[in-house]
């Protein structure tokens, strides 16, 4: 089963995203990207999802420092934020991620890109 770390601090994100994900992949939470960091080299995900908006190190920041590790540089990350102003957008897709995704979202759009992403990393 592949693994996803989503890194959230919203109690209800969570919940919606473990009900649409639970069943399809192993999914860890961590409700900060400082704990995320760590979780990242105890157990190398397939693909991350992480909101922007969090407490100390936000989602730009983490995703930066995911993309600048040689270690993880090649897991795929998919920003799921409530922030869509063309800016941030940019700045998501400037710090390394593969994907940004608006809130709210369609579970089914988010299965498939995350299927895709994960088959991308995959072969190359």
């Amino acid at each position: 089963m592949k693994k996803i770390l989503l890194v959230e601090d919203n109690e209800y994100n969570i919940t919606m995203m473990l009900s649409i994900l639970g069943e399809a992949y192993d999914i860890s939470v961590s409700t900060s990207a400082e704990d995320a960091l760590s979780i990242i080299h105890q157990e190398l995900p397939d693909l991350m999802i992480i909101d922007l908006y969090l407490e100390g190190m936000n989602g730009l920041e983490f995703c930066r420092a995911v993309k600048n590790s040689d270690y993880t540089a090649s897991i795929p990350v998919i920003v799921l934020t409530a922030a869509t102003n063309p800016c941030i957008i940019e700045e998501v897709y400037k710090a390394g991620a593969e994907l940004f995704m608006g809130k709210p979202y369609r579970p089914h759009l988010l299965l498939e890109n995350i299927e895709k992403l994960i088959a991308c990393s995959r072969s190359s």
